[in-house]
């Protein structure tokens, strides 16, 4: 039998790993260089509400994802690695008290990494959740059209 996976894009803010499913992102670039186009762009910290300010943002970039009901943007700190593999039986559901809690938030799980001499935990988020919720978002033009992930 095969194992199935997952493939994500991970970055870490303020020492918490956070993935992403790789499947609906369509592109990314600093966030010195967003495109022209107007769609709504929000702070992954603001999607989480986090006690965290922009100046935490070392190397800010803009994740663009869409899926068949939205485009939209988030702001996260530049990604540690992308398309990086996890099984789906290192994926473990929230706990109900924090199920509870998270029921208005993108983030629905965690996953248990390890490999290259590293263990950990990273938080499994959902944007478009997020999006889907209308949660914090705010509209902002950007300068040139979103470059695909390679």
């Amino acid at each position: 039998m095969q194992t199935q996976t997952l493939f994500l894009l991970l970055f870490t803010l303020k020492g918490i790993r956070f993935g992403v499913d790789m499947e609906g992102i369509c592109g990314m670039e600093p966030l010195s260089r967003t495109s022209e186009r107007e769609i709504p762009i929000g702070w992954f910290h603001e999607v989480l509400s986090l006690e965290i300010s922009r100046s935490d943002y070392q190397s800010p970039m803009v994740l663009y994802l869409q899926n068949a009901k939205s485009h939209f943007g988030v702001i996260i700190e530049s990604p540690e690695e992308v398309n990086r593999q996890i099984d789906l039986e290192n994926i473990r559901p929230l706990p109900k008290l924090m199920e509870q809690l998270c029921r208005i938030s993108p983030v629905w799980g965690a996953a248990l990494t390890s490999g290259k001499g590293e263990k950990g935990i990273v938080l499994l988020t959902d944007l478009f959740r997020w999006r889907d919720l209308s949660l914090k978002i705010e509209s902002k033009t950007a300068t040139v059209a979103p470059p695909a992930v390679s």
